[in-house]
């Protein structure tokens, strides 16, 4: 049958962002001033943001932070904070008497939420909120120093406002003026450390509401403070109908938390509430403690701590933090920061139960630092000494392919002009990550290429660059050793590089090199996300040629970007019955079991040029005019 001329339009959107994995990030389990122990929940870009959370890296021989440089020459970086191996605890908020001459500390500080339903008085709810710190043992009284424990007080009250607005304000010192009866409190605003809103609901005279949003804020936003359900201090009505008991209450309260007060608030945003907190008031000839009135023109006042990070950090503590980070999988590389420098004694014992770990799941490279100084010393280790510490250090924490060892120290000036010998992890994964999100992963980062510093001058130990020192650095590449050297280069004179980019595979093959190690993570962290998609999908060679489809793109830009030269895709994706089936069987496919074969051929950094110069011999062939003989 003929068909009338036509014209036919088909749309296909394709601009659809594709969710890869990031590049150019890195784990790091680091002792740091302030933030949450064993919290890695954030991927930070910048140390003005690392600052914000963390504080400071706390280096013990005060050289420059290896989070520092890092973020200096390129990373992201999902930092887990070390707790220390003694009491770990936060600051706990307790009532105290400021008006008195000799202020006395009353016990745990609880105040409490009253919500009250305006059509019926008889239904109330009660719940009680304790007060302390978010973090054990940060710094808040000011930026300065660690693990202080320091006192610092808070201010619960009332603005003067036609609604009840409670603020609550955090301040590091007072002072008093007036006696008795008269006395107040001044604190001077140099002295505020924050002042946000905690409550909100209708005054008197006005259309009832409470505003849940008020609340949230503050648990979401306010600084230093954390909110927590007092349970014995929570209650209903007994008399009251038609809203939960006491136990119902309690049960909500005691799995829900702070977001089951938040859920109250919610559904009691028509009601009443108001505040009741610990007050003092001069009655005669002593001061009286009000603990059952509405806050009103009198404030409550409470003393707190900083807590307590639990001093020096030990093996066990640096391994939760590991734990707490590996379930994260956008990392290509992780260090231990300036772990030999904190647990002196037992350092590779903590890189060994980490390393066991990583190398067991093949997810991340971790890279261990041997010490720049001789041990109780800060004299740099020389190449023979550096060979010795390998011999010890690389059968205690082992070797694979996704361990590698770096050695030698470098030399960077300071905020203050002082050039200081510092540890190189922090180099190494600042030029790993920036090498990646540039070039990719699979592309090596020592050389002169990508494996430059500007800044830097040089290593601590002895340089190891020039010519005549092959042999010493043909010993150290015998070990799996990696350090920083000075070479010349063609355009910029001498520089700081990286050299070598070896692993500490034992195997002769080629992920002896970093960048065929990171390529097969590269190749694994892509492919993974969509594999995964394709789980309870039918188990047959319609999904299995959707996954190459999906997974050729891949492997297509790795051919393109150098990093592999072909590949082999073997999976039956052409497949069209059982019978066709070449790498799986109808007997495993029928049970969910899918097999599929990726081959390559992979594309390994240069490494080593020979070069012939030849001088020519003359010609052997002479002409001699005879002519004018």
């Amino acid at each position: 049958m003929p068909n009338t001329p036509s014209i036919n339009f088909n749309f296909e959107n394709r601009n659809v962002q594709a969710s890869v994995p990031l590049l150019g990030v890195s784990h790091v389990l680091a002792r740091t001033t302030k933030g949450q122990f064993n919290k890695p929940d954030e991927i930070i870009g910048s140390w003005n943001k690392f600052q914000e959370i963390y504080g400071d890296e706390i280096v013990p021989d005060g050289s420059i932070s290896n989070i520092k440089k890092a973020f200096e020459l390129g990373s992201k970086l999902r930092i887990s904070r070390v707790a220390g191996s003694g009491e770990v605890s936060q600051g706990t908020g307790k009532v105290i008497n400021l008006f008195d001459d000799s202020p006395s500390v009353d016990g745990a500080y609880t105040f409490q939420i009253i919500l009250n339903n305006p059509d019926d008085t008889t239904q109330t709810y009660t719940i009680g909120i304790n007060i302390k710190t978010k973090e054990a043992g940060s710094a808040i009284v000011d930026n300065t120093g660690y693990g202080l424990n320091r006192n610092f007080y808070l201010k619960l009250y009332k603005a003067s406002s036609p609604s009840n607005k409670y603020y609550l304000q955090q301040f590091t010192a007072y002072n008093k003026s007036g006696e008795d009866s008269s006395t107040v409190i001044n604190i001077p605003t140099e002295n505020i450390l924050a002042n946000n809103l905690i409550f909100s609901s209708a005054g008197e005279g006005q259309t009832p509401f409470i505003e849940p949003s008020v609340f949230q804020d503050f648990v979401n936003n306010a600084p230093n403070l954390e909110l927590s359900v007092n349970l014995e201090g929570s209650t209903t009505n007994s008399s009251g109908t038609g809203i939960d008991s006491t136990d119902t209450m309690l049960s909500k309260l005691k799995e829900q938390g702070i977001n089951g007060v938040i859920n109250y608030l919610i559904s009691c945003q028509n009601w009443n509430g108001y505040i009741v907190a610990p007050f003092y008031t001069y009655e005669t000839d002593s001061w009286e403690k009000h603990t059952n009135d509405k806050l009103g023109d009198t404030p409550s006042y409470v003393i707190i701590n900083e807590g307590k990070n639990g001093g020096d950090s030990d093996v066990s503590t640096w391994v939760d933090a590991y734990n707490a980070i590996r379930g994260y999988n956008d990392g290509y590389q992780l260090i231990l920061s300036h772990v030999h420098q904190h647990i002196k004694n037992d350092y590779t014992e903590a890189y060994k139960q980490i390393a066991d770990d990583v190398k067991a799941k093949f997810e991340i490279v971790l890279y261990v630092e041997v010490p720049k100084y001789k041990a109780g010393t800060f004299e740099a280790q020389q190449q023979p000494e550096i060979v010795s510490s390998l011999k010890t250090l690389i059968p205690t924490v082992g070797q694979a392919k996704n361990i590698c060892y770096y050695a030698g120290g470098i030399k960077y000036y300071d905020a203050n002009g002082s050039l200081q010998n510092c540890d190189v992890l922090g180099s190494v994964i600042g030029l790993g990550d920036s090498s990646a999100s540039n070039y990719g992963p699979y592309r090596s980062f020592s050389g002169m290429n990508r494996g430059i510093i500007p800044d830097a001058l040089g290593p601590v130990t002895d340089n190891l660059g020039g010519p005549g020192m092959i042999e010493e650095l043909q010993e150290l590449a015998e070990w799996y050793c990696n350090l920083f050297v000075i070479k010349d280069t063609s355009t910029q004179g001498k520089r700081t590089m990286l050299w070598h980019g070896f692993t500490s595979n034992p195997k002769s093959d080629s992920e002896k090199f970093l960048s065929i190690v990171r390529l097969n993570l590269y190749i694994k962290k892509n492919l993974r996300p969509i594999l995964e998609r394709y789980i309870e999908e039918p188990n047959n060679w319609v999904t299995w040629k959707n996954i190459y489809l999906e997974g050729r793109v891949i492997m297509d830009d790795l051919v393109d970007n150098q990093a592999i030269t072909s590949y082999e895709w073997i999976g039956d994706q052409y497949a069209t019955s059982y019978d066709d089936l070449q790498v799986n069987n109808e007997a495993d496919v029928r049970q969910g079991k899918y097999h599929l074969v990726l081959k390559y051929k992979d594309i390994v950094p240069l490494q080593e040029i020979t070069v012939d110069i030849i001088i020519d011999s003359a010609t052997q062939d002479i002409s001699i005019n005879t002519e004018n003989l």
